[in-house]
């Protein structure tokens, strides 16, 4: 039955495509992993080392299969993958795979169906190796894979514990969704557990004193990452001010336009922290997830991304070079291979991937309407200005449309908790209508050609990062040579200024996208403000005042 399963798996993949320029891998002889010897270590380079990263797409569903079918059906395919990505590239140190790419996503939907596919996962201090004490069936599998195959391999478990003391959940059990990580050998050398599932950050089940770094045998200090931390200040921020330069993001990430699809949203987080970033990605467009990639920092060289459209599972490699972690104050796109160039306009994609949308109706817009437009827009205290040089094609009605947006204040993610945010940006529109915004562009209508564009703001500095957001209709950011970003302090504040170097097409979003920690939190910002002068410096010293207030409590 699972040889029957991975059969069904390997065909609806290969029948599905690829997205990305890479030659994709499945798994051959139906799951085989191609053999139990034992493969060396690849070269260790003082200078740069080879990354993995796995697109995954995983098999089996709650309401036709056991966990133990699920769990051992993804992990027999992990174990493929790793084994075929060794044989491809001998030079492989480490491979990552997603978020929930053992047990799908569907298996997070109550607590007693979590506890069906936990396993307990033994603290690294005692450096257990499953493989060699032969351990729970699904850490015996993939830390042999490990073994084998002489790399190190990331991947995502949903884990239980014994709780003791006050504060426990009735049935005395905590649940963590956690990312462990294998060393060559096959020992467990990190666990970074969060607890996020149903509350339990709030009980005796909190886990803030993990630790979610590991250190490899090529002298990489990787800090590690799920889904939802690359918008917060914990623990990425702090990792990055003590000199982490590597993260790997485990991701099952639910794309949204027009500023956070799953690509767009990686490379802008690794462009605007400049370091290095190993995503791998949970696979389900139909239901709006997908998108992993091997982003390097500012001068690391080129990135590889690839944005599915239908459901597939491959990986991506690249070498990666190593880097201190060192602020500069100016970055560059990166290369996306499997993006189109910025002036193609022959691209149609696929209509299957499920995007969410931004409620853009707070956002301060303004319809672009002038060939050559040179303004100043402002609401909450942020002002953002916008020169645009742009050739709109002739017929209107069959054309896409853009405004400028800028944005201050919080806002909801996917319904849940409100973050800080500053944007100042363009975006594509399918009428003159803010309604028709945000969302995917119809490929049946005309683009403009931006010939030059340059946004600049002044935000602010506290506790905030700042990075480009970039996407075209490809769903992919642009290309390395495509535009710059600079940023500087000026009087307390942060100057940044965003431009383009060449003529664009068939561009979805552009602009400068700012994540403001201290405001977390707080009510929804509702409407767009900044219509007259009073109302601006008001609501600017109102949140001069609040994040002191917020510095003072800390």
């Amino acid at each position: 039955m699972v040889f029957q399963a991975l059969l069904i798996t390997l065909l609806a993949t290969l029948c599905a495509g690829q997205f990305s320029t890479q030659t994709p891998y499945y798994p051959d002889n139906f799951g085989n992993p191609g053999g139990s010897g034992f493969l060396p270590a690849g070269p260790i380079s003082p200078t740069y080392y080879f990354a993995v990263v796995v697109e995954y797409s995983a098999d089996g569903h709650v309401n036709s299969a056991t966990p133990s079918a699920i769990l051992a059906n993804n992990s027999i395919t992990y174990s493929a993958f790793i084994r075929h990505a060794k044989l491809q590239m001998p030079e492989s140190n480490i491979i990552v795979f997603p978020e929930h790419g053992l047990t799908t996503v569907d298996a997070q939907r109550s607590r007693h169906e979590v506890q069906l596919y936990s396993t307990q996962i033994p603290s690294p201090q005692s450096k257990p190796n499953p493989c060699d004490n032969r351990m729970n069936n699904v850490l015996q599998v993939l830390s042999c894979a490990a073994k084998q195959n002489s790399v190190h391999v990331v991947v995502n478990l949903p884990e239980r514990d014994n709780c003791e003391g006050k504060g426990c959940p009735p049935d005395r059990i905590c649940l963590f969704n956690t990312n462990v990580v294998f060393n060559r050998q096959g020992t467990i050398i990190a666990r970074y557990r969060r607890s996020s599932y149903f509350s339990e950050s709030q009980s005796a089940c909190d886990v803030t004193k993990e630790d979610p770094t590991f250190h490899t045998d090529f002298n990489v200090t990787f800090g590690i990452l799920n889904t939802h931390d690359i918008l917060h200040y914990k623990p990425a921020i702090d990792l990055m001010r003590k000199g982490v330069a590597d993260f790997v993001y485990l991701g099952a990430w639910r794309s949204e336009l027009p500023f956070l699809s799953a690509v767009q949203i990686q490379e802008g987080w690794a462009r605007g922290l400049e370091v290095n970033l190993l995503a791998a990605g949970y696979d389900d467009p139909v239901n709006g997830y997908g998108g992993s990639g091997i982003y390097p920092a500012r001068s690391g060289g080129s990135t590889v991304a690839m944005m599915p459209h239908t459901r597939q599972s491959q990986f991506l490699s690249s070498y990666v070079q190593k880097q201190r972690n060192t602020r500069i104050g100016q970055i560059q796109g990166g290369a996306v291979s499997a993006s189109i160039s910025p002036d193609s306009s022959n691209y149609i994609p696929q209509v299957e991937f499920k995007f969410l949308n931004d409620n853009l109706k707070p956002y301060k817009t303004q319809l672009l309407e002038k060939s050559n437009t040179s303004t100043r827009l402002c609401t909450s205290g942020l002002c953002c200005s916008f020169n645009i040089s742009a050739k709109f094609p002739s017929n209107k009605e069959n054309s896409m449309y853009y405004r400028m947006a800028v944005f201050n204040g919080t806002r909801k993610y996917q319904g849940k908790e409100t973050i800080g945010l500053q944007v100042c940006s363009i975006i594509s529109c399918n009428n003159s209508s803010l309604s028709s915004c945000g969302l995917s562009m119809n490929t049946g209508k005309d683009s403009a050609l931006f010939e030059y564009i340059s946004i600049q703001g002044e935000f602010y500095n506290r506790n905030s990062t700042f990075m480009p957001t970039t996407l075209l209709n490809t769903m992919l950011p642009l290309t390395l040579d495509a535009y710059e970003m600079k940023n500087q302090i000026i009087s307390g504040r942060r100057a940044c200024y965003l431009r383009t170097n060449g003529a664009i097409r068939n561009l979805q979003t552009f602009g400068i996208y700012s994540r403001l920690f201290d405001i977390d939190g707080l009510p929804e910002s509702s409407e767009p403000s900044g219509q007259d002068t009073t109302r601006q410096v008001t609501s600017f010293f109102g949140l001069v005042i609040l994040c002191m207030l917020t510095y003072f409590v800390r």
